[in-house]
Protein backbone atom coordinates (compact mmCIF):
# COMPACT_ATOMS: atom_id res chain seq x y z
CA UNK A 1 0.00 0.00 0.00
CA UNK A 2 1.03 3.70 -1.09
CA UNK A 3 0.11 6.74 0.53
CA UNK A 4 0.33 10.43 -1.21
CA UNK A 5 -0.03 13.22 0.54
CA UNK A 6 -0.07 16.64 -0.39
CA UNK A 7 1.12 18.64 2.28
CA UNK A 8 0.23 22.39 2.59
CA UNK A 9 -0.33 24.70 5.19
CA UNK A 10 -3.56 23.79 6.30
CA UNK A 11 -4.64 20.82 5.29
CA UNK A 12 -2.89 17.85 4.62
CA UNK A 13 -4.86 15.69 1.45
CA UNK A 14 -4.02 11.72 1.82
CA UNK A 15 -5.03 9.19 -0.84
CA UNK A 16 -4.28 5.22 -0.68
CA UNK A 17 -3.09 3.29 -3.43
CA UNK A 18 -3.55 0.21 -3.12
CA UNK A 19 -1.19 -2.77 -5.07
CA UNK A 20 -3.79 -3.28 -7.59
CA UNK A 21 -3.88 0.28 -8.60
CA UNK A 22 -7.18 0.99 -6.81
CA UNK A 23 -7.28 3.97 -5.20
CA UNK A 24 -8.92 5.31 -1.24
CA UNK A 25 -9.71 8.33 -0.51
CA UNK A 26 -8.93 11.69 -0.49
CA UNK A 27 -8.58 12.46 3.45
CA UNK A 28 -8.58 15.81 4.51
CA UNK A 29 -6.60 16.10 7.46
CA UNK A 30 -5.62 19.16 9.78
CA UNK A 31 -1.77 19.68 9.63
CA UNK A 32 -0.12 19.42 13.14
CA UNK A 33 -3.56 19.12 14.89
CA UNK A 34 -4.45 15.52 13.22
CA UNK A 35 -0.91 13.85 12.72
CA UNK A 36 -0.84 12.32 15.68
CA UNK A 37 -4.39 10.43 14.46
CA UNK A 38 -3.37 9.63 10.70
CA UNK A 39 0.05 8.34 12.16
CA UNK A 40 -1.83 5.99 14.45
CA UNK A 41 -4.40 5.19 11.17
CA UNK A 42 -0.82 4.55 8.86
CA UNK A 43 0.65 2.33 11.76
CA UNK A 44 -2.53 0.10 11.71
CA UNK A 45 -2.25 0.00 7.68
CA UNK A 46 1.25 -1.01 7.99
CA UNK A 47 0.65 -3.57 10.45
CA UNK A 48 -1.60 -5.33 7.21
CA UNK A 49 -0.06 -4.42 4.41
CA UNK A 50 3.70 -3.36 3.58
CA UNK A 51 3.88 0.73 3.54
CA UNK A 52 5.37 3.45 2.11
CA UNK A 53 4.65 6.96 2.25
CA UNK A 54 4.96 9.37 -0.37
CA UNK A 55 5.17 13.16 -0.24
CA UNK A 56 6.41 15.87 -2.56
CA UNK A 57 9.04 18.60 -0.74
CA UNK A 58 6.73 21.53 0.20
CA UNK A 59 9.25 24.09 2.33
CA UNK A 60 8.88 23.66 6.48
CA UNK A 61 5.22 22.25 6.01
CA UNK A 62 5.91 18.51 5.34
CA UNK A 63 8.81 18.58 8.52
CA UNK A 64 5.86 17.67 11.54
CA UNK A 65 4.70 14.84 9.32
CA UNK A 66 7.72 13.52 8.24
CA UNK A 67 9.33 13.15 11.74
CA UNK A 68 5.92 11.89 13.24
CA UNK A 69 6.18 9.16 10.43
CA UNK A 70 9.63 8.35 11.15
CA UNK A 71 9.29 8.34 14.81
CA UNK A 72 6.55 5.54 14.04
CA UNK A 73 8.75 3.85 11.89
CA UNK A 74 6.62 4.45 8.36
CA UNK A 75 8.75 4.68 5.23
CA UNK A 76 8.76 8.34 3.94
CA UNK A 77 9.76 8.80 0.51
CA UNK A 78 10.28 11.79 -1.91
CA UNK A 79 8.66 12.46 -5.26
CA UNK A 80 10.06 15.16 -7.72
CA UNK A 81 7.73 18.27 -7.88
CA UNK A 82 8.36 18.23 -11.32
CA UNK A 83 7.47 14.74 -12.09
CA UNK A 84 4.07 14.84 -10.26
CA UNK A 85 3.39 17.83 -12.34
CA UNK A 86 4.37 16.00 -15.88
CA UNK A 87 2.58 12.98 -14.65
CA UNK A 88 -0.57 14.93 -13.88
CA UNK A 89 -2.35 15.06 -17.46
CA UNK A 90 -0.42 11.64 -17.73
CA UNK A 91 -2.78 10.26 -14.89
CA UNK A 92 -6.37 11.09 -15.70
CA UNK A 93 -5.90 12.56 -19.32
CA UNK A 94 -6.46 16.12 -18.06
CA UNK A 95 -3.57 18.73 -17.19
CA UNK A 96 -5.53 20.32 -14.45
CA UNK A 97 -3.82 19.98 -10.49
CA UNK A 98 -6.19 20.19 -7.45
CA UNK A 99 -4.99 18.56 -3.75
CA UNK A 100 -7.04 15.69 -4.01
CA UNK A 101 -5.70 14.60 -7.91
CA UNK A 102 -1.77 15.94 -6.18
CA UNK A 103 -2.07 13.21 -3.63
CA UNK A 104 -2.75 10.53 -5.81
CA UNK A 105 -0.35 11.33 -8.52
CA UNK A 106 2.19 11.28 -5.92
CA UNK A 107 0.65 7.93 -4.69
CA UNK A 108 1.24 6.38 -8.04
CA UNK A 109 4.67 7.62 -8.86
CA UNK A 110 5.79 6.46 -5.13
CA UNK A 111 4.23 2.45 -6.63
CA UNK A 112 5.78 3.16 -10.16
CA UNK A 113 9.22 3.33 -8.31
CA UNK A 114 9.71 7.60 -8.81
CA UNK A 115 10.29 8.08 -5.39
CA UNK A 116 13.65 8.33 -3.28
CA UNK A 117 13.59 7.16 0.58
CA UNK A 118 13.29 10.60 2.69
CA UNK A 119 13.76 10.44 6.08
CA UNK A 120 13.48 13.19 8.54
CA UNK A 121 17.07 14.90 9.54
CA UNK A 122 16.23 17.22 12.62
CA UNK A 123 18.10 21.19 12.60
CA UNK A 124 20.64 19.69 14.84
CA UNK A 125 21.59 17.10 13.15
CA UNK A 126 21.98 18.73 9.60
CA UNK A 127 23.80 21.83 11.49
CA UNK A 128 26.36 18.28 12.38
CA UNK A 129 26.69 16.91 9.07
CA UNK A 130 26.92 20.55 7.46
CA UNK A 131 30.12 21.10 9.75
CA UNK A 132 31.18 17.65 8.87
CA UNK A 133 31.48 18.04 5.44
CA UNK A 134 32.94 21.75 5.30
CA UNK A 135 35.36 20.36 7.35
CA UNK A 136 36.06 17.40 4.99
CA UNK A 137 35.41 19.79 2.11
CA UNK A 138 38.60 22.15 3.69
CA UNK A 139 41.00 18.92 4.43
CA UNK A 140 40.06 17.36 0.68
CA UNK A 141 40.70 20.89 -0.85
CA UNK A 142 37.21 20.80 -2.58
CA UNK A 143 33.59 21.85 -2.05
CA UNK A 144 31.36 19.13 -0.58
CA UNK A 145 27.54 19.63 -0.42
CA UNK A 146 25.87 18.75 2.75
CA UNK A 147 22.04 17.72 3.42
CA UNK A 148 22.01 21.45 4.16
CA UNK A 149 23.62 23.58 2.07
CA UNK A 150 22.99 21.06 -0.68
CA UNK A 151 22.13 23.17 -4.23
CA UNK A 152 18.47 23.88 -5.17
CA UNK A 153 19.46 20.94 -8.17
CA UNK A 154 19.67 18.39 -5.53
CA UNK A 155 16.88 19.03 -3.74
CA UNK A 156 14.35 19.35 -6.83
CA UNK A 157 15.80 16.31 -8.67
CA UNK A 158 17.05 13.82 -5.94
CA UNK A 159 19.56 11.00 -7.29
CA UNK A 160 19.83 12.79 -10.60
CA UNK A 161 20.75 15.97 -9.41
CA UNK A 162 23.65 14.28 -7.28
CA UNK A 163 24.89 12.67 -10.02
CA UNK A 164 25.02 15.63 -12.10
CA UNK A 165 27.71 17.21 -9.45
CA UNK A 166 29.70 13.80 -9.20
CA UNK A 167 27.28 12.33 -6.48
CA UNK A 168 28.98 14.12 -3.45
CA UNK A 169 25.06 14.40 -2.31
CA UNK A 170 25.11 10.45 -1.90
CA UNK A 171 27.68 10.72 0.11
CA UNK A 172 26.17 12.76 2.30
CA UNK A 173 22.91 11.11 1.93
CA UNK A 174 24.56 7.93 2.99
CA UNK A 175 25.89 9.89 6.19
CA UNK A 176 21.99 10.20 7.11
CA UNK A 177 21.42 13.46 5.58
CA UNK A 178 18.72 14.48 3.05
CA UNK A 179 21.54 15.58 0.24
Amino acid sequence: MTVGVDVGNYPLTAVARRPDGAFAGPWAIANQEEIPQLVAVLRQLGQQHPLTVALEPSETYSHPLRQALGDAGIAVRRVSPKAAHDYAEVFDGVPSQHDHKDAAVVAELAALGKAWPWPYVARVERQRLQRYAEQAGATAGGAVHSAASACAGHRAAGVAGARACGGRADRVRALGGSG
